[in-house]
């Protein structure tokens, strides 16, 4: 499923160097795609967790991301027009209204930084979205979270406790065994 000119293609947009975590973003970009695999998710979603953060992410410095906005034809060519739409909405969201479509039964929104606007999207498009935050989530390392308080993780924890509909029964476990394994850790530390 992965191919060299996919790996090509996220080197040069700059996945080869660090991440925040000292390990390769490369790594961690693979390790979402596997987790995603691993729970059976379509190929696209899976593509577009191998790419979600290609653009940027939330919270991240504006780096290389105007630059790599240019280059949504390069990665549609690669992994296809579905995946790079997911792999583009997920860089490009705010997780507070990703999570905030929980209190909503239809006419679901996410709001896109780069544009600056709500943007609707399906709800198989938010299922994606949500599958691809959990798995980030889930293959991120645990020390990212050592430096948050018991307010924030009860709060992150309410939020998954809501968006659960939107994940499968695999992703939504394999959160809550991450939430468990930060307890452990902190409770160890």
């Amino acid at each position: 499923m992965v191919t060299p000119e996919m790996l090509a293609l996220l080197d040069a947009m700059g996945a080869g160097g660090p991440s925040g975590a000292g390990r390769r973003l490369l790594d961690h970009l693979e390790g979402v795609r596997a987790v995603l695999a691993g729970w059976g998710s379509p190929s696209e979603v899976c593509l577009a967790g191998l790419f979600h953060s290609a653009y940027g992410a939330e919270g991240g410095a504006a780096r290389e991301r105007d630059a790599n906005l240019a280059r949504r034809d390069d990665v549609r060519a690669v992994i296809g027009p579905v995946a790079e739409e997911l792999a583009y909405l997920y860089s490009a969201l705010e997780r507070r209204h990703l999570f905030g479509n929980a209190a909503r039964h239809s006419d679901y929104l996410v709001h896109d930084l780069f544009v600056k606007a709500e943007v609707p999207v399906s709800e198989t498009t938010l299922r994606a979205l949500f599958e691809i935050e959990a798995a980030n989530f889930v293959e991120g390392p645990l020390a990212r979270f050592d430096a948050f308080g018991d307010e924030f993780h009860a709060r992150i924890r309410s939020l998954w406790a809501g968006g659960r509909r939107f994940v499968s029964a695999q992703a939504y476990g394999s959160v809550m065994a991450r939430f468990q394994a930060i307890t452990e850790r902190r409770i160890g530390s």
